[in-house]
């Protein structure tokens, strides 16, 4: 795949900080030139016949999951608001009640017109955004999950 080499990990928990065994993390992304591998996408970006663009792992034991992929592009949506790098997520686990969230890349200038970033109080928004360190070449970064268990 074309682009700058990323490996997202962290650990899924509850409420109470224990582990979530066996949660499915679902990932999607546009490509590095912001494009969806989705028929539905309206950009004219090319596809990178090398990156499909979505994702499924599971987390172990200990509520860990982690996955390679490369930094997703902006891409405009409307005349005004072009959309940072983020990457989707959504987390389900029977029990749990499933979450649907973004992780933004910290130091992105457009982290601050993202009128869905924005959308979020200040303190859920520092929890989205991920600040990714240099090792060897691959950007490097943590993302905790939070779920809240069904009562």
């Amino acid at each position: 795949a074309q682009g700058q080499v990323v490996r997202v990990s962290g650990r899924v928990l509850d409420e109470q900080g224990h582990a979530v065994a066996g949660a499915l993390v679902d990932i999607w992304q546009a490509n590095a030139l912001g494009r969806y591998a989705h028929e539905d996408d309206p950009a004219t970006a090319p596809l990178d016949p090398n990156f499909q663009g979505w994702g499924m792992v599971k987390t172990d034991a200990d509520g860990n999951y982690s996955f390679t992929t490369i930094k997703p592009g902006a891409y405009a949506v409307s005349s005004g608001w072009s959309r940072p790098p983020h990457i989707h997520f959504r987390i389900s686990r029977r029990g749990y009640h499933e979450l649907i969230t973004q992780m933004y890349f910290a130091n992105e200038s457009l982290n601050d017109n993202d009128r869905l970033l924005l959308s979020v109080d200040e303190e859920a928004r520092q929890r989205l955004v991920v600040d990714f360190h240099d090792t060897d070449g691959v950007l490097e970064g943590d993302f905790p999950i939070v779920l809240a268990r069904v009562t």
